[in-house]
């Protein structure tokens, strides 16, 4: 009986190697991979760039504009620490997107 289930398994093999299977999805992969090294690298900065302009956002809408000027040509917010908290969180989770997005490490 054991040697039923060998030849069986090896049957199997056979029958994915045979039958296209593997070869179709190793051409798959290789698609992808040439795809995924061919998008520009300024898609990644753009993705990033909209990140950042959302915490941006974020803090916007949830805080308050500051008295105080902020860096050069920009207005300082004031929020409760929650608010940092959240839009920092949101912002780092925007930046793994990013990554899983365009492939970049």
């Amino acid at each position: 009986m054991a040697g039923r289930r060998v030849a069986g398994l090896i049957g199997g093999c056979d029958e994915l190697l045979s039958g296209g299977r593997v070869s179709r999805l190793e051409a798959r992969v290789e698609a992808l991979e040439k795809a995924a090294a061919s998008k520009p690298a300024s898609q990644i900065v753009d993705c990033l760039t909209s990140v950042d302009a959302a915490y941006d956002e974020y803090i916007r809408l949830n805080g308050k504009k500051s008295t105080k000027p902020g860096e050069v040509g920009k207005d300082a917010w004031t929020a409760p620490a929650h608010i940092f908290d959240e839009a920092a969180k949101n912002k780092q989770n925007g930046i793994e997107r990013c990554r899983l997005i365009h492939g970049k490490n």
